[in-house]
């Protein structure tokens, strides 16, 4: 979707191709999280090698089989340390996992949450995935007035038979006046700023509520186990260790 007062996101600011360091994400560009995120999903996140490690200019986030922290599964994920962006295109080149009860996710949350907490000041979900539908991509934004919490939630999906079984690059387009969700350079989403109204929003409020992407978000990538959402159709034990595969992360403004 374009529109006439578009930014144009034609020069790479920040690059990551897992080439860096062999064994571990680059400290100076990721940081590991550790512990409970969510007490509703089942795993806990670690800083061992089997759960975060890269190898071959891959990046590993792998959920395994293993009583921790009072959760019965350990799992991988990490951010982007220091750095927040506004708008721009972020590519991420992944192969998800396969198995009931995997929730691979690439997402942004607010570097300084300053319209309140979630999900006040926003959360975009560049690429989720469950294990109970693992060819089926979906991208979505959270904010105060539209988010799961309301069954208002702003999501779309797309079919994507290989996404267990090969790589793919899963972006948005994070313009002023909207955003875009793509899978391989293919439009299948488009969130318009003040949609919801014929005349736009009323007030401040009113925008931050429905908007509040006008801020600096960090990166994210973690393998999650179970939960409200991944976790409905139980969980696969079978399929473990398996996890989410990253190539690349590169990000224009």
């Amino acid at each position: 979707m374009k529109h006439k007062d578009d930014l144009v996101f034609d020069k790479l600011v920040w690059h990551e191709n897992f080439s860096a360091y062999e064994g571990v994400p680059d400290p100076e560009k990721w940081f590991i999280e550790t512990g409970i995120r969510n007490d509703m999903e089942a795993q806990y996140y670690t800083a061992e090698s089997e759960n975060v490690s890269v190898k071959g200019g891959v990046l590993n986030l792998t959920a395994v089989k293993k009583d921790c922290g009072s959760k019965p599964y350990t799992s991988g994920s990490i951010k982007s340390v220091g750095k927040g962006w506004k708008y721009g295109r972020f590519d991420i080149c992944a192969k998800l996992p396969a198995g009931i009860g995997m929730w691979p996710a690439i997402w942004m949350m607010p570097v300084n949450s300053e319209y309140g907490n979630w999900p006040r000041s926003g959360e975009i979900d560049i690429m989720e995935q469950v294990g109970c539908d693992p060819t089926v991509i979906h991208g979505t934004l959270h904010t105060g007035k539209f988010s799961h919490l309301r069954n208002t939630d702003r999501a779309g999906y797309k079919d994507l038979k290989t996404a267990t079984s090969e790589f793919h690059i899963y972006s948005i387009e994070w313009q002023p006046s909207h955003m875009d969700f793509f899978v391989d350079d293919e439009l299948y989403y488009s969130v318009v700023k003040g949609e919801e109204t014929v005349a736009g929003y009323e007030n401040e409020e009113d925008r931050i509520l429905a908007w509040p992407f006008d801020k600096e978000f960090f990166l994210i990538l973690n393998t999650a186990v179970g939960g409200g959402w991944a976790g409905m159709d139980g969980i696969d034990d079978e399929k473990f260790p398996q996890g989410m595969e990253v190539k690349y992360v590169k990000i224009y403004q």
